[in-house]
């Protein structure tokens, strides 16, 4: 039975659409994630378009494989996309890796002085932070910006957490004066009572937690 033309082009407008829907996003998701590795401190919402355009690739790498299952006419083009999705794909594993990571950079090149001024504060408020139970608890007012969380150990060992560029959750540093356990890996720590959570020392005291800036 021959198919009806009315469906047929429904059927062609669609997988039109979807070609350029994936090809949209692709380019979406490549701008968000080079941002987030070349500027310092992009915003907030760069982050979130990033997560939720690399979903919707996902869910339009499986409509692509699908129409070019159902229309021999597009199968090129489906199969084109269904490509460059997957390239896309391998794209965050190695583009940090190629351009490196800005947050890090800043980081060691000038970023640590603004937050050693912050762990002095805090440190000079030492006998606050011993008298403030459950831990860990806000600094925000102490640091004079927001995001920021820390405890003091039984130890007498400090450990700060701050918010990363962008103030973004997912992205930061840690601040520990105690000593860190080592691993195999070199320059790779876990705090004592924290064995499986890893850390990557940035410099003295100083860490970011493993596997979110492109290690």
């Amino acid at each position: 039975m021959n198919a009806n033309p009315a469906d047929a082009k429904v059927s062609l407008g669609r997988s039109g659409l979807v070609l350029k829907a994936t090809t949209f996003l692709m380019a979406v998701c490549l701008m968000s994630l080079i941002c987030i590795h070349v500027i310092a401190f992009p915003p907030v919402f760069v982050f979130h378009v990033f997560r939720a355009t690399r979903l919707l690739l996902f869910v339009l790498l499986l409509v692509n494989i699908g129409f070019a299952m159902l229309i021999s006419s597009r199968k090129p083009g489906h199969l084109l996309m269904v490509l460059l999705v997957l390239v896309a794909f391998l794209g965050w594993l190695w583009i940090p890796k190629l351009i490196g990571d800005a947050q890090r950079q800043w980081f060691l090149q000038s970023g640590h002085q603004e937050y050693d001024r912050m762990v002095e504060n805090v440190v000079k408020n030492r006998s606050l932070l011993a008298s403030r139970h459950p831990a860990p608890f806000q600094l925000d007012s102490i640091c004079g910006r927001p995001g920021v969380t820390g405890q003091l150990n039984e130890d007498g060992s400090l450990l700060l957490c701050f918010w990363g560029r962008g103030n973004d959750t997912m992205h930061g540093y840690w601040y520990y004066s105690g000593q860190m356990v080592g691993t195999r890996v070199t320059n790779v720590f876990c705090l004592p009572w924290v064995p499986r959570k890893y850390y990557l020392r940035l410099t003295n005291n100083w860490y970011t937690d493993l596997g979110r800036l492109g290690e």
